[in-house]
Parts: C-alpha cells; sequence; structure tokens
C-alpha cells in the first residue's frame, strides 16, 4: 500500500502519467524490492524499519546508486571487491541440481491424462 500511495503522489504532483495509476497491471515484487532497498539504507545496526513519504523520497534518489555500485560489484572478478549479501534464492552462481528428477522416467502424455 505505501508504494500506492506514493505512486498517488507522484501523479498528482505531475512526476507520473496518469497511466500509472493502472497498478492492477504491476506486480508487487518491484515495489516490494524497491522498499526492501530503502529500508537497506538506515543501516545495520538501525532499527527503524518505517520511514514517511518525505524520508522515502529522499531515498529514493540514493536507490539507483546503490543499485549501479552493486551491479558494477557483481560483475566484477577483483580480489578487493566489495561484496554485498545476496539471499540463496537470487544467487547465479550455484548450479542447478534436481536430484529427485535425476532418475525418474518420463512423462508421458497417457500419464499426464491421468
Amino acid at each position: 500500500m505505501h508504494c500506492f500511495t506514493s505512486i498517488i503522489i507522484l501523479v498528482s504532483s505531475g512526476y507520473l502519467p496518469v497511466y500509472a495509476l493502472n497498478v492492477h497491471l504491476f506486480s508487487s515484487q518491484p515495489c516490494e524490492a524497491t522498499f526492501r532497498s530503502a529500508r537497506s539504507l538506515n543501516g545495520a545496526f538501525s532499527s527503524i524499519t518505517n520511514f514517511s513519504v518525505f524520508e522515502f523520497m529522499s531515498k529514493i534518489e540514493k536507490i539507483p546508486i546503490l543499485n549501479k555500485i552493486k551491479s558494477t560489484e557483481e560483475s566484477s572478478d577483483a580480489t578487493y571487491s566489495i561484496k554485498f549479501p545476496i539471499h540463496h534464492k537470487n544467487r547465479r552462481d550455484e548450479p542447478f541440481t534436481a536430484t529427485s528428477t535425476q532418475n525418474s522416467p518420463p512423462i508421458t502424455i497417457t500419464d499426464i491424462e491421468k
């Protein structure tokens, strides 16, 4: 709901076009990622997770900079690059191993129709 509030404010201020209010066409995951990045700007030892729209607007300017640093450092092979923590579900370097499907027989159309 916070994202929708900020979109309404940006549309009413003229920063976004009116069709940005078609939020039913959006997924919530980008909004959640944006707010996760905004919360991470508080610092590791801060317990404050909520912020006002004004505070969010000041943080939103820093998020593209943070994302650029993250993407630059992730693609860097340097020994002394900054390593940001990555959730295990978002890691790309781990090989996919499906141990349960390696020895299973192929599925046929007859199996699907059952």
